[in-house]
């Protein structure tokens, strides 16, 4: 689009020697005048706005030269279009944004009016004379000014109002769009509330279905153990009743646990029998009144670790231990019926055993072979090195005991070296080491002043 670049005077004066409309537009800065503006590059718009057809001139919204053009023309609302005639007048006013056709449409009507009116005035000074054209010019423009003032403040109030109504609408539909969310939000919160409430009060329900059953199953459990007690000792009164009594008499002897061995015949087929462990735990087990006691130490020896390579059993009261004998004997005839408790205590291990008596008899050996060099070699040095104080060949407790507290003391200071002079023999005895001495040697090498030799003196 091709706007004119002078003032409005200079745009005024073109207009009129030219004989076109004059054509104001004025330019916001909103969303509307952006809308407007793109309607102007239109190439039908630009086409009909040449500068052969009518002067254009775009003024902004708050220049200077726009407050003075707001002076003669009110300017309602922005943007705006106004078509002036050479008198002065609107021929056409174009209020806000408009779309390209409509916009097209109002211009073609206002370039009719203009065309019309410069025909009538042409006609008017070829047909009357020039007074009365004249004064046809001046009542017939003043009474068009003034009905074309009034339509297009009809015009900017009607466009106002619809902005208006618009903007009231949009404004009800938006308030009314956000209750509807909040409302769909509101309800949306208040479900999810309530399928938590649900799932908690499923929850606290299924826990509570789930504690009674473990409840009620404890108290038939409980129950159910009271009954088998009850049932255990009334079958234990009934066959203390029925079984025959027999005197505990205690016996160190060999005849004495022998006739604590005499066998009842008692009335049960099977009894119980209790097994008190070694780390205080019991186990107990029933076994057939015929079984043998080797039975009952099998199965207590598989309820045990392998850490014991034997275990022995004994009886509470009387206090007896029994022996290999008593595992080929059934539990009846070792009166362990209808019910007895039997300590499981850990066997002897006989490895030890073997090994002292393997290694004792070793040795034995070895000092059988050894005897006859040892006493020749004792021989040979007595001969030598003279004899000790205790006379040959003997080996009382009297003559071990200096030898005792010699080795004793030796061992406690074997820094030191104790010098021995026997009261008979020619050697000097330094701990194993034996030295041929002199009648004549004098003692200086002996001496000691407390503790410390005195030859380098």
């Amino acid at each position: 689009m091709l706007w004119f670049s002078g003032s409005i005077p200079e745009a005024i004066v073109s207009s009129k020697q030219r004989k076109l409309p004059f054509v104001v537009y004025i330019e916001g800065e909103d969303d509307s005048s952006n809308s407007m503006n793109t309607v102007w590059e239109d190439p039908k718009v630009t086409e009909l706005f040449t500068s052969d057809k009518c002067v254009a001139i775009k003024l902004k919204k708050d220049s200077e030269e726009c407050t003075q053009f707001s002076q003669l023309y009110p300017v309602v609302c922005v943007p705006s279009v106004f078509f002036i005639d050479q008198n002065g007048m609107p021929l056409e006013l174009v209020g806000g944004a408009v779309g390209v056709d409509e916009f097209i449409g109002k211009t073609s009507t206002a370039f009719e009016t203009f065309q019309k009116q410069i025909s009538s005035v042409q006609e008017s000074i070829q047909l009357a004379p020039l007074s009365s054209t004249s004064n046809a010019q001046e009542a017939t423009p003043s009474s068009t000014v003034e009905e074309r003032v009034e339509r297009a403040k009809r015009l900017i109030e009607e466009k106002r109002k619809e902005k208006q109504e618009k903007e009231k609408r949009e404004q009800l539909e938006k308030e009314t769009k956000r209750r509807q969310e909040g409302q769909e939000l509101t309800l949306a919160k208040k479900e999810k509330e309530d399928r938590k409430q649900r799932e908690i009060v499923n929850q606290i329900r299924e826990d509570k279905a789930k504690e009674k059953a473990a409840r009620e199953a404890v108290l038939k459990q409980i129950a159910q153990d009271k009954a088998e007690r009850e049932v255990r000792r009334q079958n234990e009164l009934r066959e203390r009743k029925l079984a025959p009594t027999v005197a505990d008499v205690p016996s160190t002897s060999q005849s004495g646990s022998s006739d604590s061995r005499t066998p009842t015949k008692p009335t049960s087929t099977i009894t119980r029998l209790q097994f008190r462990l070694p780390d205080g735990s019991s186990v107990m087990h029933t076994f057939q009144a015929d079984a043998l006691l080797e039975a009952a130490r099998q199965f207590i020896e598989s309820q045990m670790d392998s850490g014991f390579n034997s275990i022995t059993l004994s009886t509470v009261y009387p206090r007896r231990q029994l022996t290999e004998e008593d595992m080929n004997m059934t539990l009846t005839s070792l009166q362990l019926v209808p019910s007895a408790t039997l300590i499981v205590s850990p066997g002897s291990s006989t490895s030890s055993a073997v090994a002292t008596s393997s290694s004792s008899g070793f040795s034995g050996i070895v000092m059988i072979i050894l005897a006859p060099f040892l006493a020749i070699y004792n021989f040979v040095k007595v001969f030598i090195f003279g004899g000790s104080d205790n006379p040959r060949g003997s080996y009382g407790g009297q003559s071990n005991e200096p030898r005792r507290e010699e080795v004793k003391e030796r061992g406690t200071d074997s820094s030191n070296l104790r010098r021995r002079t026997g009261n008979q023999g020619i050697a000097n005895k330094e701990g194993n080491i034996h030295r041929l001495r002199n009648k004549d040697d004098d003692d200086d090498e002996n001496n000691t002043w407390n503790g410390n030799s005195t030859q380098q003196m």
